[in-house]
């Protein structure tokens, strides 16, 4: 049934740029929707299609409004009998689309809306999302950035609720390849991604200045991982699924010597090498270098007086998620300061407070940390040191 009677609803169609809909446009057109929603329920029980509009040489031209049989509606401009410019096609199920179209489909600029108030808002091709658009979910996040045939793939970036966001490439709707993500307390990642997790190297950077870069798995931290801190020392770590496990180092840069240590299960269970350690700092030391006579013991053990500051190893003993100052204090004191290597020296220690300038000799160290008025938080009274 074709019908050439006066348009029932009205829509003007003349000079509208889809790139450019106003905020009346678009109201309008709202309002045009559940009017052309209401006309189809009412007419769900035809026979045949529903033409109104213009018709020349018996083929659609112009502005018109048909209604098919399956119920769905659509009001725009036809050319040669198909739908060709501007137009507002009503699905059955609900979802509406508001844009060009082009040969009878949708082509070029438009919008789709869908039923659990999705948004969508750039270019179609082939009645699909494709090419640059934005596409809005009903939580409040939205994605600006390419799309190929309905999916998010390419470029983008994705807007999460709570001021994260992802930056990079996408792939089938997820985030695929290289890109950045966002935290809202100000820390991101950069990497690789796998279907919204990540996969591969990358490096977290923390908005303290520090950062770790290593390789994840369905975003855990997986294999060998530094951690840098702000100073450029770092320690290296192996992991697996974010737990830390075996050997790894701290490497003291100000006197550029590695201090090993074994951990089991993120526990710190020893220092490997913490001898070896002690004499390299010793080696280090400015006041051993540049006035060793002046410090020299007039006893008969002829020693050197060395001073000792672990307060770089404080990052250390916070990274991990128990305290390993007591591990690395025990040890400390077990050394044998008898033996060959150390038995020319008398080391005194800066205390770890840095809001303390006492120094102590090994046998009283224990005692001034207990009892120091500005010791730190992570200090285990109860420690057997």
């Amino acid at each position: 049934m074709e019908n050439n009677e006066k348009d029932k609803f009205g829509m003007n169609f003349d000079n509208i740029n889809p790139d450019e809909l106003t905020d009346s446009q678009l109201l309008d057109l709202e309002k045009q929707l559940y009017l052309m929603e209401d006309f189809a329920n009412k007419n769900s029980q035809m026979s045949e299609k529903f033409y109104q509009g213009q018709i020349i040489n018996g083929k659609k031209e112009g502005k018109g409004l048909l209604i098919d049989l399956n119920g769905d509606v659509f009001e725009g401009v036809f050319k040669n009998d198909k739908k060709e410019g501007f137009g507002v096609y009503l699905f059955e199920s609900g979802k509406r689309y508001v844009g060009e179209f082009k040969n009878d489909a949708f082509e070029g600029y438009g919008s789709f809306f869908y039923r659990n108030g999705s948004e969508y808002y750039g270019e179609i091709h082939e009645g699909e999302m494709h090419g640059f658009g934005n596409y809005h979910y009903p939580s409040g996040s939205y994605y600006i950035g390419e799309f190929l045939k309905g999916e998010m793939e390419g470029d983008g970036i994705f807007y999460f609720g709570g001021n994260e966001r992802y930056e990079g490439e996408f792939k089938q709707d997820n985030m695929n390849g290289i890109g950045k993500y966002f935290y809202a307390d100000g820390d991101y990642f950069e990497g690789q991604f796998e279907n919204d997790t990540k996969n591969g190297f990358g490096i977290t950077y923390y908005s303290n200045g520090e950062r770790i870069e290593g390789f994840w798995k369905d975003d855990k931290k997986n294999g060998i991982c530094t951690y840098y801190f702000c100073d450029e020392d770092y320690i290296l770590n192996f992991y697996e699924e974010n737990i830390i496990n075996g050997e790894g180092y701290f490497y003291d840069k100000i006197n550029d010597i590695k201090l090993t240590f074994f951990i089991e299960k993120n526990v710190m269970q020893k220092f490997l090498n913490l001898e070896l350690y002690i004499l390299e700092r010793i080696k280090k030391c400015e006041d051993y270098i540049n006035h060793h006579e002046e410090n020299k013991i007039s006893d008969e053990n002829d020693k050197f007086i060395i001073d000792l500051n672990f307060n770089n190893l404080i990052k250390l003993f916070e990274f991990f998620d128990t305290d390993p100052k007591g591990v690395f204090l025990d040890q400390l004191f077990n050394l044998n300061w008898k033996s060959e290597n150390l038995k020319n020296f008398s080391v005194k220690i800066q205390c770890f407070n840095v809001l303390c300038e006492k120094k102590f000799e090994i046998d009283e160290y224990s005692q001034h940390l207990k009892n120091c008025e500005n010791k730190l938080p992570e200090y285990n009274e109860n420690s057997n040191i």
